[in-house]
């Protein structure tokens, strides 16, 4: 049987190699599109006769290597009967064709029994363990001593209304004035990265922080006259 390819037990053996049951959901879906493709491709209403869908140099719109592989092994099985002296026929072929959808469709429907086992543990799991919901903290002022205290006192993010230039600025001032320890100009893109989201809740990307960080620091350097930071976004 072409069937052999996806023996159920070979399927549960493949499965319990995985640990996680997204990875094991994954696996058995891709199984079950295989398994569909196949019957669909047996299934199907045939316009040649079947034994010309063994046929290598001839392309056959809706043909497939099981099918293939499964004709050529009808013809085999009748060579190496002594008592059979004629190759199957159309009629036979059919019955056993129609025999082989049976079998896929059972393995699929034992597929599908897996699948809601395994839908099944990863609710449980995700009920026992819930997702720590997010939490932010909004401030409504820029008080550099305040949200040092914050960050300091509190292991949730800071949502920050403000432009990324004065997100910028607060951290430096937050920086030049040790209010965080280990917080110093090399780490200071990361510190923000970590500790402050957007508006909209999204983290800061780390390489767009270092970005505007150095145009921000080029400005300080090349100018004397006062920096409006709300244009840094």
């Amino acid at each position: 049987m072409a069937t052999e390819d996806y023996n159920i037990h070979q399927i549960l053996n493949s499965l319990e190699t995985f640990e996680k049951e997204e990875e094991k959901l994954g696996y058995l879906y891709k199984m079950k599109k295989e398994l569909q493709r196949v019957i669909r491709c047996f299934d199907s209403s045939k316009t040649l006769p079947l034994k010309m869908y063994a046929v290598d140099n001839i392309q056959i719109e809706g043909n497939c290597e099981e099918l293939k592989t499964f004709i050529r092994k009808q013809f085999a099985s009748e060579r190496n009967n002594p008592w059979e002296k004629h190759h199957p026929n159309e009629g036979k072929l059919n019955a056993l064709l129609m025999k082989e959808v049976v079998e896929y469709k059972k393995i699929t429907l034992l597929i599908d029994s897996e699948i809601r086992l395994a839908d099944k543990r990863a609710a449980i799991k995700k009920k026992e363990n819930p997702k720590p919901e997010k939490t932010y903290i909004k401030i409504k002022e820029i008080n550099h001593s305040k949200i040092a205290s914050l960050l300091k006192e509190n292991n949730a993010k800071i949502m920050w209304e403000f432009s990324i230039g004065e997100l910028i600025e607060l951290a430096n001032d937050i920086q030049g004035k040790k209010l965080i320890n280990n917080l110093n100009e090399s780490n200071l893109p990361q510190f923000i990265s970590d500790n402050f989201v957007d508006k909209n809740e999204n983290n800061y990307s780390l390489k767009k922080v270092e970005k505007v960080y150095s145009m921000f620091l080029k400005t300080i350097w090349s100018s004397k006259t006062e920096i409006n930071t709300r244009y840094f976004q």
